[in-house]
């Protein structure tokens, strides 16, 4: 497990739920607004900018550690530092012979919070 010194941080977890139907008939996802706060590490892990004829744009990204018994799955989103991040894949924990020691995500920043 973790050492609690290591999770020096917090984050909020918004779980990811079925919402209603577009106007299109099509599902929407909506996030638990109160969600869950939970000790973490947040850190950063990439930046990539795309520049095009148009626009230019940047993907940041930051890699979460926690507890592994946390609930956190694909398309959860959390809130840290007053920023939003959306989970980027399934999570996955990592282990030691002595048992599961953290679990890991990736992290997109979200732009529109809608």
């Amino acid at each position: 497990m973790i050492g609690q010194w290591l999770l020096w941080g917090s984050v909020t977890i918004h779980r990811r739920t079925d919402g209603a139907t577009d106007d299109y008939g099509n599902p929407t996802s909506s996030w638990d607004p109160t969600g869950e706060t939970v000790a973490a590490n947040v850190q950063p892990f990439r930046a990539d900018e795309t520049n095009t004829v148009d626009a230019s744009s940047v993907e940041d990204m930051r890699r979460l550690w926690t507890a592994p018994g946390v609930d956190l799955g694909a398309g959860d989103r959390v809130t840290h530092e007053s920023q939003t991040w959306e989970v980027e894949g399934v999570p996955f924990v990592w282990s030691t012979p002595d048992g599961p020691h953290h679990l890991e995500a990736k992290l997109k920043l979200v732009e529109d919070v809608s």
